[in-house]
Order: structure tokens, then C-alpha cells, then sequence
């Protein structure tokens, strides 16, 4: 590491905001990459209000000012609409060759209520599936969470961190993905084109492209293998699969975007628990007097959430606690040693000569071995982050969330425990191509560079459940596994 810094020891991540909706993400890439004419990303706009909530009036009035309602203005003659979706392609015929009927309120609520998205219990809202650009601006993220949480440009960090190489974007890969699906999906395409030509929702104006790469993470491009094996480096390989051509053609729409959504969420999670661990593995560094040399071998497909076996106790396998040390000890080393490195000067110091400089650092020493062990309550909102990406909002019902990765057990305890929706995903975006199949082996390699190790009885036993498995389960990483598309 002779060509690292101590600023080195700080991956290169904003930090983040807790997610109100698994849409929001790709929401927020929309606004990175459109404005709207007449239209400011500032607007408070969500999709559809669900009434039983009341923080809110008829008029839209809710706590910190007041919400439009994409859908409420849709559904009105007035917005032009249900004319512009005649005019892209929707008719309904008389059953006469020329002779159409006008599309109604109810035919334009029935088609909205096709791309419902997400909600949770508690909300107040349902978020729109973003299955197009148009789709995706139809709410925004100051609507949906109250204020202007950039997570682009955190996906873009992410990204960065786990392709070196690359001059690709999230942003940009996305919406080659969008616009080829609207090629080849006429409805879709009608329903975008509509959305387009309505006043208050289009025309949307391609911004400006500016590239939003930074200098590479020193100690990454270093050490490719730490990247490799990491949430970081799992989000990228699975991202570049599902924005290929293949995977694109061979998804429906709304699968593609529910399983977008579903990497998206996963990596957001997974990234900042193993930033945290990042954090403590410096710690360990600083604090170990055995070896000079900055170790991070545990760090490769280094285990970030406990995974128990099923027939434990609920109370067992609950890891919200976990989470909750976790980050927020993290965190707490992360801020004490920004402070130190920057009143001691030392960040543009090599690392090898910083280490031994913080090493003799009493102060240091004594207040880092605290912040690494000792509660604390400090940075609640890196805990939201982590948490509100991976749980499953809702299990039944309008709205429901089949993609998160932590369930609700016992009403108070959260578990790893997916949908066969999301195994499906994870298991297909293995795999380069559609049909490719991929064996137990290259799973594990995937999962454990997610930084899970679920237990391999049980996996099979859910791989099998899901159609996905063939052959014998004594197969051991022999086991070949099937694709879902």
C-alpha cells in the first residue's frame, strides 16, 4: 500500500438518507438525468394517496407543506390525459373500422393502477412503479421524502467503487435499458409518450450530461480483489447483467424494474453495513500491536449480516440490534478518526507513516477502542438507511413488497428471511445471459461477496421451492440452478 494515504482509509461515500420506498431510487436517477418543463425537482409530488392516513386534508395539506398527486390530476379531463393517450395509440373501437370511443376516468384509473408501486403500513402514499422515464417523474423525492436526498449520486459512488474500470454510469445504463424496453413494449411506449404530452408532467428536457466520476478509490485500485468480493462489487456484476441487451429482451417490463429496484435497495444496504465493517477493520488495525502492515483480508466477502438457521429461536435470528451496533460503532470510528486525521494533519501522509503515527497517539488510542466497543446514539440516519432499504414494507395486499430481505417476525423482530421473488433475482442476475444456467458454487461466491452466508440446507430447500434447482442436492456447489427467465 506504499502508494496509499491516510485519506485513502475514507471509501469515497456521501452519506446516505433512509429510503421511504424501494421507487425512490430509481426515481431520484430520473431527476438526475431530466427536468421537466415547467416543473422543479423541488415540487412535493407523489404518486397516490392512500386515504385512511390522517396527516392530511382534501386539499393535499400534509406536514411540511403541501403534496400533488400525480394520479388525482391524471384522472381529471382537464389535465388533457386521456386524450393524449388516444392520440399515442390507446382506442377503444366501437367494433367499426375509424370509430372510437373516448377513453374515460375509469379506463385512465385502471391503467394507472397498473403500475402501482410499493408502500409500507405506515405511509401515507403509493409510490409509482418507474417501469419508463415518464413513469419515473410522475413523483418526485422531495414529494416522496421530504427533502432532496441525492441518490444518484450515491449509486454512482457505489458503482465506482465496484467497477474500477468502467466509464459507464447507473444513470446512464439505466436509461438505455428504459428506452430499449419502450422499443420493444408498444404500450409502454404509448403510455411514456402520453405522460410526455401532458402539461405538468412533459415534456421532460435531457440535462445536460456531466460526468460524475471522481478519482478511484485509492486502495481499491490497489487491491481489485477487495471490491471484487464485496456488496460493492456483487451490485456492479448484477447491474451490468440486467442492463445488457439480454437480460433487458428477456424480462417483461415491470419484472426488469421490480428487479432494478430489488439490486438497488439490496446494494444500498449491504454497501453501508460494509462500510461500517470497513470502519472497524481499520480500528482493528490501528489498535493491534502484533502487525505494522495494514491488514484487510477479512474484509474479502467479509460476513456484514448473521444469517441463522431457521429452527433457532425468532429471538436468535433477529438483527436489527446487530444492525444497529454495527452502524452506528462504525460510524463513530469513521468521525473520530476524520477528526484525528485532521487535526494531526496526517491525510496526505503515506499510509504505512500515518498508521505509526496514530499508533502513538494515546488520547487516540484510548478514545477509539471506546467508540469501537461503547453504545452510542449518534447516526440514526446511516441505522435508517441500512434498515429501511432491506426491510419488507408490506407482505400483502395493494402495494405489497415481495424484494426486501429482512421480514417481520414476531412483531417486533427483524430476520433474513427473502421472497422466492427476491432469490429469483439474485440467483438469475448470476448469470450473464437468460437460460445460462449457474451452479451452488458461483451462488455462494454471490451472496457472499453481498456479505450473506445463509445456510446452504436451507437455500437449496428455497432454490427447490422456486423451481430453480436441479439435480441432487448432495451436489454440494455442484448443484446446478436454473435461471428464472
Amino acid at each position: 500500500m506504499n502508494e496509499c494515504k491516510v485519506r485513502d482509509l475514507f471509501p469515497k461515500l456521501n452519506r446516505p438518507e433512509y429510503p421511504t420506498s424501494p421507487e425512490i431510487f430509481l426515481t431520484s436517477i430520473a431527476w438526475g438525468l431530466f427536468d421537466v418543463e415547467g416543473v422543479s425537482a423541488d415540487v412535493r409530488r407523489k404518486f397516490r394517496r392512500q386515504q385512511r392516513h390522517s396527516d392530511q386534508n382534501a386539499s393535499g395539506e400534509q406536514r411540511g407543506g403541501k403534496v400533488e398527486y400525480s394520479w388525482e390530476r391524471l384522472v381529471e379531463p382537464s389535465s388533457g390525459f386521456a386524450s393524449n393517450l388516444r392520440d399515442a395509440g390507446f382506442a377503444l373501437s366501437r367494433g367499426s373500422v375509424g370509430e372510437q370511443l373516448l377513453i374515460s376516468s375509469d379506463f385512465v384509473k385502471a391503467l394507472l393502477s397498473g403500475v402501482t408501486g410499493t408502500t409500507s403500513i405506515k405511509s401515507d402514499s403509493i409510490a409509482v412503479s418507474p417501469l419508463s422515464p415518464s413513469l419515473a417523474l410522475l413523483q418526485t423525492v422531495k414529494g416522496m421524502k421530504g427533502t432532496n436526498a441525492n441518490f444518484a449520486l450515491m449509486f454512482e459512488q457505489i458503482w465506482q467503487l465496484g467497477l474500477v474500470d468502467s466509464e459507464d454510469s447507473i444513470g446512464e445504463s439505466w436509461l438505455r435499458a428504459s428506452e430499449r424496453m419502450l422499443d420493444r413494449n408498444m404500450h409502454l411506449k404509448a403510455l411514456d409518450r402520453a405522460l410526455d404530452s401532458t402539461k405538468g408532467f412533459g415534456p421532460r428536457v435531457r440535462k445536460n450530461s456531466r460526468s460524475s466520476q471522481s478519482e478511484p478509490w485509492a486502495i481499491g485500485q490497489a487491491y481489485p480483489e477487495l471490491m471484487i468480493q464485496s456488496p460493492m462489487g456483487w451490485f456492479t456484476r448484477s447491474w451490468k447483467n440486467l442492463t445488457s441487451e439480454q437480460w433487458i429482451d428477456a424480462l417483461p417490463p415491470r419484472v426488469w424494474t421490480d428487479w432494478a429496484s430489488a439490486v438497488l435497495r439490496t446494494a444500498f444496504g449491504m454497501t453501508y453495513l460494509w462500510e461500517a465493517a470497513w470502519y472497524h477493520t481499520v480500528a482493528e488495525n490501528i489498535l493491534s500491536r502484533e502487525s505494522q502492515q495494514f491488514n484487510f483480508s477479512s474484509m474479502r466477502g467479509a460476513l456484514l449480516l448473521p444469517w441463522a438457521p431457521s429452527d433457532l429461536p425468532i429471538s436468535l435470528r433477529g438483527v436489527k440490534g446487530y444492525i444497529d451496533k454495527k452502524v452506528r460503532t462504525g460510524s463513530e470510528i469513521s468521525s473520530l478518526l476524520s477528526t484525528t486525521v485532521k487535526e494531526m494533519g496526517l491525510a496526505d501522509v503515506s499510509l504505512e507513516v500515518g498508521l505509526e503515527a496514530l499508533r502513538r497517539n494515546a488520547n487516540f488510542l484510548k478514545s477509539l477502542a471506546a467508540a469501537k466497543n461503547l453504545p452510542t446514539t449518534r447516526h440514526t440516519s446511516t441505522v435508517e438507511a441500512v434498515t429501511y432499504s432491506l426491510n419488507i414494507r408490506k407482505e400483502f395486499g395493494e402495494g405489497a413488497d415481495h424484494f426486501g430481505l429482512l421480514s417481520l417476525k414476531g412483531g417486533r423482530f427483524r430476520v433474513p428471511d427473502p421472497g422466492t421473488e427476491w432469490l429469483a433475482a439474485v440467483v438469475s442476475l448470476s448469470s450473464r445471459a437468460p437460460r445460462e444456467s449457474i451452479n451452488m458454487g458461483n451462488l455462494l461466491f454471490e451472496l457472499n461477496s453481498m456479505g450473506l452466508n445463509p445456510p446452504t440446507s436451507e437455500l437449496v430447500s428455497e432454490l427447490e421451492r422456486a423451481g430453480l434447482a436441479r439435480g441432487s442436492a448432495d451436489a454440494d456447489i455442484g448443484l446446478n440452478i436454473d435461471t428464472a427467465f
